[in-house]
């Protein structure tokens, strides 16, 4: 990565929101870690990897069903519209 550089946060924002994340990172408020998917949904191109050294890791997002959950219409329904969606979905790319 080039030469050492002394990048420490005064303060760090530690939250498990991607939109906000986001949107501080699209605002310039400073650097962000963020899965590709999100950091590519909505505004392609416009945040880049710092750095290409750094590494980049396979995201998974797991569809968890309930086994005890009532099968209703809306509930059967619900889950066949995630995975038609989920395989529709272009890949992003490693």
């Amino acid at each position: 990565m080039g030469e050492a550089q002394d990048v420490v946060p005064h303060r760090r924002l530690e939250r498990g929101d991607f939109a906000l994340a986001n949107s501080l990172a699209l605002a310039s408020v400073g650097p962000v870690l963020l899965p590709r998917r999100i950091a590519r949904e909505g505004t392609p191109g416009r945040l880049r990897r710092l750095h290409a050294a750094l590494p980049i890791y396979r995201d998974s997002v797991p569809l968890v069903f309930r086994s005890d959950l009532h099968r209703t219409r809306g509930a059967v329904f619900l889950k066949d519209v995630l995975l038609r969606r989920v395989g529709a979905m272009p890949s992003v790319g490693l």
